[in-house]
């Protein structure tokens, strides 16, 4: 069994790569987003079937439905959720060094697969109940937008720890 001591450095160059990471895109500019808002992009255009152009500084823009899948819609923080979440909890099941780094790099590609899953899932859902939101509640459309992320995120956080909890087990 990995002891603390044994995991630490791995654990302390997750907090390093996420710390450069989040460093990295907080710059307002979304114009460095394009791995990630493209491919959100195109699977909210795929399910939803709007046509999204993309706009310098701005995002992506569906000028019909007045939308923009921006900076705030990239799921980074999710991103970044997911990461430090496999790697904080479940480094300590992998046994060998070389099987750390890949299960490192593992967990970043989950961290991206899942944070373009859920954002364009929640990008989709929000825009089905565009047209009726206002007429069940009295939230505004910022609100309800947020509300529905935090129900998406939370269902989507505790769905990927079940799975590593499957995949890994604990100890």
């Amino acid at each position: 069994m990995n002891t603390l001591k044994q995991n630490i450095p791995w654990y302390l160059l997750a907090l390093v790569l996420l710390f450069g990471f989040k460093w990295y895109f907080m710059g307002d500019s979304v114009n460095l987003l394009h791995w990630i808002l493209l491919p959100v992009t195109f699977l909210v255009k795929l399910f939803s079937g709007l046509h999204f152009a993309f706009e310098p500084n701005n995002g992506y823009v569906n000028e019909l439905y007045n939308i923009v899948i921006d900076k705030n819609c990239s799921g980074i923080n999710f991103m970044a959720v997911v990461f430090l979440m496999g790697n904080l909890g479940f480094m300590h099941c992998v046994k060998t060094n070389g099987r750390k780094l890949l299960f490192l790099i593992g967990i970043a590609v989950l961290a991206y697969l899942s944070s373009l899953l859920i954002n364009s899932s929640r990008i989709v859902v929000a825009i089905q109940f565009l047209a009726i939101e206002r007429k069940l509640t009295d939230l505004t459309n910022i609100n309800f937008h947020k509300l529905l992320g935090i129900l998406f995120y939370g269902l989507a956080l505790f769905g990927i720890y079940g799975l590593l909890e499957w995949l890994f087990g604990r100890e």
